[in-house]
């Protein structure tokens, strides 16, 4: 097959690029905080404009992250954020920050390779097909991340199965810098050697398996349910906040848009249901469910799978980016705030994360176990 051949959707194009482009909102907002005592250091001993310089560019960048949210010039503006925080990162070198370079690529992709016209808050045109150029770069961008991430575990002495990071991790970092329901009990638990030096080969081996096995029509949907509950559980023990949702984000790029696959049934004896079959097309961004009127809630998923009730509603969530940008929204544009109610902030978050990684491995696993193999990829969910 070309690799630019017409197997991907403008709906897969337009999800890709409002959810980004929301993350890229979030992320550069969330940093201003870690920048914040960064710069004030940087800043000691240098006349007022030089001090100011890096925030005039990240204001930039995130102006430009805006406006490529809202689809604005969206071309150019994603292009002018990746230069403005690489200008960013040459004025203060401090400013640099792993997420953001990986953010930083992912736009520049999109504002490239992406294949809609207009904005990507628009409707219509949805199943119209077009080169699927753009999510294979995504792709190989999340497995260069993966390997990379790999080599540098397998390189350093407190990796590689001695669990020694885990350890240090578990005993230091995480009492100092986080609270939470989970932590409680899961820090104490991975200081112990054995554990610590268990989960380590468990992180390197699914850094290794997750790329390989979402190469694989056959294997996708398994390596989808691992990625998820590695990046969730990471995210609710150690918080790596941006970097986990662009991750998860760049699990969309494998599965497809616009196909109408999945059939959710409402009962319109309920105008709680009648209302939310009226919003749905706005949460179901990759156009992925068809509705259809019912005596009684159910999701049909095309190969046999079926959810049926409440939980109907919430599976069928989970096939939009919307679910994910909600976590997403509680951990990185309020990281200030320390509790939700009666609730600790951490906590609520971590029950957000462990409810989001349950879901989706349990919307995944389904079927998994007695996989028929697709010949197309693009079949395979």
């Amino acid at each position: 097959m070309s690799p630019f051949a017409p197997d991907s959707t403008v709906a897969s194009h337009r999800s890709l690029h409002r959810s980004l482009g929301v993350l890229a909102v979030l992320g550069l907002l969330h940093m201003r905080g870690e920048w914040r005592d960064t710069l004030a250091v940087w800043g000691y001993g240098r006349s007022v404009g030089e001090a100011a310089r890096p925030w005039w560019l990240l204001d930039g960048a995130t102006l430009a992250a805006m406006l490529f949210a809202l689809g604005i010039a969206w071309r150019a503006s994603g292009l002018a954020m990746g230069v403005l925080m690489a200008m960013a990162y040459v004025v203060a070198p401090v400013t640099y920050h792993n997420n953001l370079y990986l953010l930083a690529l992912l736009v520049m992709l999109t504002a490239l390779f992406a294949r809609h016209e207009g904005s990507p808050w628009q409707r219509g045109d949805g199943e119209r097909a077009v080169s699927g150029v753009y999510e294979r770069l995504v792709q190989w961008q999340l497995a260069i991340a993966y390997v990379g991430s790999v080599l540098v575990k397998a390189t350093h002495p407190l990796w590689q199965g001695t669990g020694g990071v885990i350890r240090w991790l578990a005993v230091v970092r995480v009492p100092e810098t986080r609270g939470g329901m989970l932590n409680a009990w899961l820090s104490p638990l991975l200081a112990h050697h054995g554990i610590a030096a268990a989960l380590d080969v468990v992180v390197e081996v699914g850094e290794v398996a997750i790329p390989v096995m979402l190469a694989s029509p056959r294997w996708r949907r398994m390596g989808l349910v691992a990625g998820v509950v590695l990046h969730g559980f990471l995210q609710a023990w150690l918080h790596p906040q941006l970097f986990t949702f662009l991750m998860l984000w760049g699990y969309f790029a494998y599965v497809p848009a616009g196909d109408r696959a999945w059939t959710l049934t409402w009962n319109v004896r309920s105008p709680l249901q009648r209302r939310l079959a009226a919003w749905w097309p706005r949460i179901d961004w990759r156009a992925r469910i068809a509705l259809r009127e019912g005596d009684a809630s159910a999701l049909d998923d095309g190969r046999g799978g079926r959810w049926q009730g409440f939980g109907a509603w919430v599976m069928a969530a989970v096939l939009s980016p919307v679910s994910l940008l909600a976590v997403a929204t509680l951990c990185l544009l309020a990281p200030t705030i320390t509790r939700v109610g009666p609730w600790s902030r951490d906590g609520v978050e971590q029950v957000m994360l462990g409810a989001l990684a349950v879901i989706s491995a349990a919307t995944l696993v389904q079927r998994t176990l007695v996989w028929e193999r697709s010949p197309d990829p693009r079949t395979a969910l």
